[in-house]
């Protein structure tokens, strides 16, 4: 079980005011602090579907702000019931020691959760997006996620912007369902080799960071770049040809480009590149030149 408290001044509040706790500790008895549709603890916050609405507001539009998750398996856990649980944001709260994810969100309509600010530490997976969405992460700090720091597990049309975070994990993003992607200005300063990103399939973009242990891992099919940022590690960019699609034979295919970067341990500089295989077997890279 997982005590919430309150730090300094923590508020959760619903989209109608109805639900609101200042300078006050409190703890749930259901599923850790599971913001859940069938939640009696939070039954101002039941949707209406849920067969406990009592004419309350829908699991939708909540400010979580300042507020301490403190072990258990799940910090906090959006739409488990499968309703509901949209456009929540999270400010500044501090996530500890939660097993297996300090942030959850469990059902498609589980959308548009925004978190600004605040801290993960020792979760096994800080931010897991089962199914839903969580498009915006910004200026957040990470510490020691087991598996990783932001995991996706479905894409369902979803898009996701991380920036301005600062990790210190092994593994930072790990894009399993294929979101499209920006991360921008976010350092990943690695306790061991890890990566600072796998994309399985889908678009990506990662501009202006800098991983002192993290791998970038593509597979599948897409059109990803990453530019103006810095890879320490020599093998810094992991292609398994047998993992990649090329035309005709998939219906889409892999395709990265790189431009201005600096790799490996002597930060030798690529300008700009093109990576693809014609066969799922080798690797071709193209240098473009200057006309």
């Amino acid at each position: 079980m997982a005590t919430t408290s309150a730090r300094v001044s923590s508020i959760l509040r619903s989209g109608k005011g109805i639900f609101t706790r200042q300078r006050l500790p409190f703890a749930s008895t259901t599923s850790n602090f599971g913001l859940l549709p069938v939640d009696l603890s939070l039954k101002n916050l039941n949707p209406p579907n849920s067969g406990n609405s009592a004419g309350c507001p829908a699991l939708q539009s909540n400010t979580f702000a300042d507020l301490f998750f403190d072990g258990g398996a799940i910090g906090i856990e959006i739409g488990r019931s499968g309703f509901m649980g949209s456009e929540n944001l999270f400010l500044n709260c501090f996530w500890l020691s939660c097993s297996t994810a300090g942030l959850l969100t469990s059902n498609a309509n589980a959308l548009q959760q925004t978190v600004i600010g605040g801290n993960f530490q020792t979760c096994g997976t800080a931010i897991f997006v089962g199914t839903g969405s969580v498009p915006t992460i910004k200026g957040v700090g990470f510490q020691q996620s087991g598996q990783s720091d932001v995991y996706t597990g479905a894409s369902q049309g979803n898009a996701m912007a991380i920036s301005g975070c600062r990790s210190e994990s092994p593994n930072f993003i790990n894009n399993a369902g294929g979101q499209a992607l920006n991360v921008e200005g976010c350092s990943h300063i690695g306790t061991a080799d890890g990566y600072f990103l796998t994309q399985a399939g889908g678009q990506c973009a990662v501009r202006s960071c800098y991983s002192t242990r993290g791998a970038f891992v593509p597979k599948f099919w897409g059109q990803m770049k990453i530019e103006c940022s810095q890879f320490n590690r020599d093998d810094w960019l992991t292609l398994d040809a047998t993992h990649l699609w090329y035309v005709p034979n998939n219906p889409s295919s892999f395709c990265l480009e790189l431009e201005n970067l600096r790799v490996g341990s002597t930060a030798a500089e690529i300008r700009k590149q093109r990576i693809f295989t014609p066969d799922a077997v080798n690797i071709t890279i193209q240098n473009y030149s200057l006309a």
